[in-house]
């Protein structure tokens, strides 16, 4: 949503709540190559503010914002010219059950991919996005480590 790729990542991973091996809280600050920065606040055991508990993800930029419920049983815009939050319909995947989305996790990701390959159009998300990705992950993880931020370029 910024339009940059993330250039440097500083932050704090953790397992707080769980008994296996998961970053079950993350705060990361990313440095994007533009300039600009963003950040990501995450946690598995505790909601997302008061009354949310099943609020997943929300995302702002300076125009709107977007907020995932109940593991993307609901999707809305947030429009800062009113102030108002809009419910987005998004339709159900046909190769899920409605009320199975709140358990699938990735299912969607992979669905997707594996039917982009299977009927040979491009898939979803490219090997330099999922490359990103995987380096945001592990910056993330060293700069945790670390305690310093970390230059994506160098992993």
């Amino acid at each position: 949503m910024i339009g940059s790729p993330v250039q440097y990542v500083e932050g704090r991973v953790q397992t707080k709540f769980f008994d296996f091996d998961v970053d079950d809280v993350a705060l990361l600050l990313l440095e994007h190559k533009n300039g600009a920065v963003s950040t990501v606040m995450t946690s598995w055991g505790a909601s997302s503010g008061a009354g949310d508990q099943s609020n997943i993800c929300e995302v702002h930029t300076q125009e709107d914002g977007l907020r995932l419920v109940q593991r993307g049983r609901s999707l809305y815009r947030f429009h800062r010219s009113n102030r108002q939050w809009q419910e987005i319909q998004v339709e159900d995947p046909d190769y899920m059950a409605p009320k199975a989305k709140i358990f699938a996790g990735h299912t969607g990701y992979f669905m997707q991919t594996f039917r982009a390959l299977a009927n040979g159009t491009e898939i979803p998300i490219t090997w330099k996005q999922a490359r990103q990705n995987l380096a945001i992950i592990e910056g993330a993880r060293r700069a945790s480590a670390e305690r310093k931020a970390i230059d994506l370029r160098d992993l």
